[in-house]
């Protein structure tokens, strides 16, 4: 009972986190990639957001990939 309410108010010290930083951060910056011309523009906190996911999900990912090899 004591894990689950720590549990759900780290992940509300992370929502406020997140609130808080996509308020400060409306900067827009520009997104290219090398051998094409075309580039994207975003706003930072959307930019973060989009990588902090992407890191999530990969190591997801690679534990996934890691239990079954242990397996």
């Amino acid at each position: 009972m004591m894990i689950g309410f720590i549990r759900r108010l780290l992940i509300l010290i992370i929502f406020l986190f997140v609130i808080l930083f996509s308020i400060s951060n409306k900067d827009y910056i520009s997104i290219g990639l090398l051998p094409f011309s075309s580039k994207l523009e975003l706003p930072v906190f959307i930019f973060i957001i989009i990588v902090l996911f992407l890191g999530i999900f990969l190591g997801m990912i690679f534990v996934k990939i890691s239990n079954i090899i242990k397996k």
